[in-house]
């Protein structure tokens, strides 16, 4: 009779354990499968948002479709840095705005269908992108890893600063940063809040996401300018990040114009 060799480990532990490999596994072996009916929608709706041009209605509706349908799809890249759970999603999110904004600004109005489906673009480009950013990450893990902070030495304010060995008539109060001068962009900052709350010419408000009114430039731009994140806003409105910041984006190129004339000194 062959005996069966038990766990040293409880029961609950093991399962857990399992559990939490499994889930590693499904993270490192993730793959991004990509359906032959969303590579030809992908590619009618580039071809419909290509034919318009930049910053007209029917182009910005076209290209909230295709996020829509891109978004849909469920892009991913696989996990092989094998990061933490919340950093590899927070790092993947970032790559897949910044591969939104490359296919808005540049690639739309490059695209050749008899060059490849747009939909294996986007899927390459955000492999790239993601290595990219997680390298950056780790990057700064290391160099945050070997330079922390010393410590804090608590010194009076009126004492006087010492240049070579030398007391200079100069104190730790007259380094500090003065109200008017300390925040020079603060005054920027409290205009352009201004011009966006005002709205002289009425498009910040007119300006929506495809069949959301109440979804206006002005509301997004307004909620960055309070310090909300996108994934804030996301999950007020029900939209996904990459429609709300593309549509931003498409945006802040069609409004400089604007931005110029009342903000430029």
């Amino acid at each position: 009779m062959t005996r069966i060799a038990r766990s040293p480990f409880p029961k609950e532990l093991s399962l857990f354990a399992i559990t939490e490999r499994r889930h590693i596994e499904h993270q490192r072996s993730r793959i991004w499968i990509i359906k032959m009916d969303e590579l030809e929608r992908v590619d009618e709706l580039a071809l419909k948002a290509k034919s318009y041009p930049k910053g007209s209605k029917d182009r910005d509706k076209y290209l909230t479709r295709l996020t829509n349908v891109i978004w849909q799809s469920r892009p991913s890249c696989q996990n092989s840095y094998q990061l933490p759970y919340s950093i590899y999603m927070e790092l993947q999110q970032d790559a897949i705005q910044q591969v939104f904004l490359q296919l808005y600004d540049q690639k739309i109005d490059e695209y050749d269908p008899n060059q490849g489906h747009l939909l294996h673009w986007f899927r390459e480009t955000l492999g790239f992108r993601f290595q990219d950013i997680c390298e950056e990450h780790l990057k700064i893990r290391r160099f945050q890893k070997n330079h922390k902070k010393k410590p804090v030495r608590d010194e009076s304010l009126d004492k006087p600063v010492y240049q070579n060995d030398d007391p200079s008539s100069t104190t730790h109060l007259d380094n500090l940063e003065q109200p008017e001068t300390a925040h020079p962009r603060h005054r920027e900052y409290e205009k352009l809040r201004e011009l966006i709350e005002q709205d002289p010419t009425g498009k910040f408000r007119q300006a929506h996401v495809e069949k959301r009114e109440e979804v206006t430039f002005q509301a997004i731009i307004l909620g960055r300018l309070d310090g909300r994140s996108w994934k804030d806003l996301s999950e007020e409105w029900k939209i996904p990040v990459p429609v709300i910041s593309s549509f931003y984006q498409r945006n802040i190129q069609k409004f400089k114009p604007i931005f110029r004339e009342n903000l430029d000194t």
